[in-house]
């Protein structure tokens, strides 16, 4: 091998290697989401006029495990405080006597709340326990046991089940 570096002129070139991971792991893939108060306030809003979780996730452009994940109470309170607002709507309107708003409320909280003008009927008194059945030999010991005592034998058959006739 020759002393110098130099290369001879038939020799094949030799290219630098490009690094194969790159140096910013979180350059890839899709940015972590970070919600903001705007975003909790929209989907809280979007859930309280009955939107479904799938059309939420489509319209703020997330996944619907990402929407759960960071807005569970947002989903969870939305459609409870509109029902509470209706409701308090409603009960104001009832109170001033008036009839604007009523039919729309009262067709909101039969929708959306769970209100019937029906109500449930009260639960049917206790049944008494039904005493168990016997079979009519153990029927016919039992009257044996226990004579009718308003005719002269019946009164003779107790006095001896009771041990007073010899």
């Amino acid at each position: 091998m020759p002393a110098s570096k130099e290369k001879s002129p038939g020799a094949p070139t030799r290219r630098a290697r490009k690094p194969t991971a790159t140096p910013l792991k979180a350059a890839r893939g899709r940015p972590t989401f970070k919600p903001t108060d705007e975003n909790r306030k929209m989907v809280e809003a979007m859930a309280a006029y009955g939107v479904r979780e799938d059309e939420i996730a489509d319209i703020m452009d997330i996944d619907p495990k990402t929407l759960r994940k960071h807005f569970r109470r947002e989903l969870d309170l939305g459609h409870i405080k509109a029902n509470v607002k209706v409701a308090e709507s409603l009960y104001q309107t009832a109170i001033k006597g008036g009839r604007e708003g009523v039919t729309a409320a009262i067709f909101w909280l039969k929708t959306r709340a769970g209100w019937s003008e029906y109500m449930s009927p009260p639960a049917p008194p206790p049944r008494p326990p039904k005493e168990a059945k016997i079979g009519k030999k153990e029927a016919a010991l039992q009257a044996a046991r226990n004579p009718d005592k308003s005719t002269s034998m019946g009164e003779l058959m107790a006095r001896r089940v009771a041990g007073k006739v010899h």
